[in-house]
């Protein structure tokens, strides 16, 4: 590129390298000359000069390097956690109010370019990037991984942020990324070396904050975070403090999309918490009937975490039986009929009907009534289930409304046998039945 030219016309000359030179020769043709006394003293002046004007010459190089524009923090490399330059506390040190300030702007979902210009200005202001919010003890990368802001999050990565920081629960950016269903921001953390691994206070992962969904249109960024975590290397069986799996909270919520990638990643597809209960316990007691039926058809056992029975069967209509848990101790057997549909209808059990046996308070039910269920707790499970196996092809159950409708659940059995049967066995075997 060529030189600016100064109001005269001419071109600036360069002090540098060619006042350097030119003077080191001048040095050497004087110090060649043979000299008389005064002469020496003359030459040794001109020596002094010379070196002061090398002297000047370094300082206003000097000088002019440093105005040029300093070089750019490189692009942090993938996979390298903090591969961004720290930022270097002001002379002040951080500013604790400016560093409240960032956090709570990198939460700004709703105008996420205002956020990263307002947070390029506290940073520039004393701002720590690595700093806690007083309440929360979140950070202005959780934050902005909360906001699903990419942008935001690529200037506090470069400025140093710890992409590995928890907040006050034990949250990290990833596991706040992946609760939000940001896959964008869940790559970009994974890309700069986020822990996969790392769990919160409650020792849920990120592929657990993943796969929980309140509602249904966020199943599909569920999916692709889920995806994700599992290609970078996160356990499909990882557990919480309560022992809960991904595979469980996908199969509580219905989610059988992700249950389906989970289980392709190698989920134990029986595992249990520590009340004993499994994926499809959890499924069937929930009324899930499509995530009961997937997990049936991949194979799940019959029974609990403690080797106890249950039957479920989903019906072509929807709706959902669960014959629970038989355990060895006869008062807490129970046998579950779930009915989700028909709850928003205003059915009622109190005056359902088995097509086997007449009225169910008959057949020693007790009416009972959850938020997402309906059914009855069976005095004598074993005998029911003796009864169910040796009905015809199917299982009706006909319920009346509050408003005097009436409606049938219909369950095959032929394909059912084989499971009841087995619980039958099960159930004998621990009661000392031969």
């Amino acid at each position: 590129m060529p030189e600016p030219e100064t109001a005269s016309g001419s071109r600036p000359l360069k002090l540098g390298g060619l006042s350097l030179l030119l003077s080191a020769l001048f040095l050497l043709l004087l110090l060649a000359t043979p000299c008389t006394d005064a002469r020496a003293d003359q030459a040794g002046e001109v020596d002094r000069t010379i070196l002061d004007a090398m002297q000047k010459s370094y300082e206003l190089e000097k000088t002019e390097k440093a105005k040029e524009k300093p070089v750019a923090v490189p692009a942090s490399r993938p996979g390298a956690p903090n591969a961004g330059r720290p930022r270097a506390a002001p002379p002040g040190g951080f500013s604790a109010t400016k560093t409240a300030q960032l956090v709570k702007t990198c939460g700004n979902w709703q105008d996420k370019a205002g956020a990263v210009r307002e947070a390029r200005a506290l940073l520039d202001a004393g701002a720590d990037p690595n700093g806690n919010d007083p309440t929360t003890g979140s950070t202005a990368l959780i934050s902005a991984a909360r906001a699903g802001n990419t942008e935001l999050m690529v200037l506090l990565l470069d400025c140093g942020a710890d992409v590995n920081a928890a907040g006050g629960s034990g949250d990290t950016a990833l596991i706040e990324a992946a609760r939000a269903k940001e896959p964008e921001a869940v790559a970009l953390l994974l890309d700069r070396g986020a822990n996969v691994h790392a769990a919160n206070n409650d020792g849920e992962t990120a592929l657990e904050a993943a796969v929980c969904t309140e509602f249904a249109d966020e199943r599909d960024k569920s999916a692709d975070c889920v995806t994700l975590l599992l290609k970078l290397g996160a356990s499909p069986n990882a557990a919480n403090r309560i022992g809960t799996t991904a595979l469980m909270s996908a199969a509580l919520d219905g989610n059988t999309k992700t249950m389906a990638l989970l289980l392709e990643f190698g989920a134990n597809l029986n595992a249990a918490r520590g009340d004993g209960m499994t994926a499809l316990m959890l499924a069937a007691t929930d009324g899930e009937a499509d995530a009961v039926r997937l997990l049936l058809n991949r194979g799940a056992a019959m029974q609990d975490g403690f080797g106890h029975p249950f039957v479920v069967l989903p019906s072509e209509q929807g709706w959902l039986l669960s014959i629970g848990r038989l355990s060895e101790r006869p008062g807490t057997d129970a046998v579950l009929f779930v009915y989700g549909p028909l709850l928003s209808q205003g059915f009622k059990p109190s005056d359902a009907w088995a097509s086997f046996g007449g009225p169910m308070e008959r057949l020693g039910g007790k009416p009972l009534r959850t938020e997402k269920t309906q059914g009855w707790i069976i005095a004598d499970p074993l005998g029911f289930l003796k009864r169910l196996a040796q009905a015809g092809r199917r299982l009706v159950l006909r319920l009346d409304s509050l408003d005097g409708q009436r409606a049938s659940a219909d369950f095959p059995l032929a394909g059912a046998k084989p499971a009841i049967s087995a619980a039958l066995a099960v159930a004998e075997r621990q009661r000392g039945f031969r």
